[in-house]
């Protein structure tokens, strides 16, 4: 089975005005959020993630990006997940530091190796 963050490229504002491709492949770390599991992918640009929806979980099918910027961190989401399951994992997502993002990002990268689309 592909993994939903292993073919998704975001395009992200980069510092200056132009945009720049993300791909969110390496990983997955497995991790509890909001009480369901979700897979999370480290991204390419060496500090974002891709939180995805475990195809257990209720949230399924849900993904959401951090995307790490200058001491930012901007949270987008989508997909048709049970509403509840995801706005649990929304809240705790939403409250993450710059240091926590990066731990998940490392344990993603720990975790596993690039994806293949």
């Amino acid at each position: 089975m592909r993994r939903l963050a292993a073919i998704v490229v975001f395009s992200a504002a980069a510092s200056s005005a132009t945009a720049q491709d993300i791909e969110c492949k390496v990983g997955p770390s497995n991790v509890e959020i909001g009480g369901n599991q979700w897979d999370v992918f480290a991204c390419s640009d060496g500090a974002s993630i891709a939180v995805v929806s475990d195809a257990e979980s209720p949230a399924h099918p849900f993904y959401f990006v951090l995307m790490v910027g200058n001491e930012t961190i901007s949270l987008k989401g989508g997909g048709n997940g049970n509403k509840d399951a995801t706005k649990t994992a929304f809240d705790e997502l939403s409250i993450l530091n710059l240091a926590e993002v990066g731990a998940l990002f490392h344990q993603a990268t720990a975790s596993g190796r690039p994806q293949k689309n």
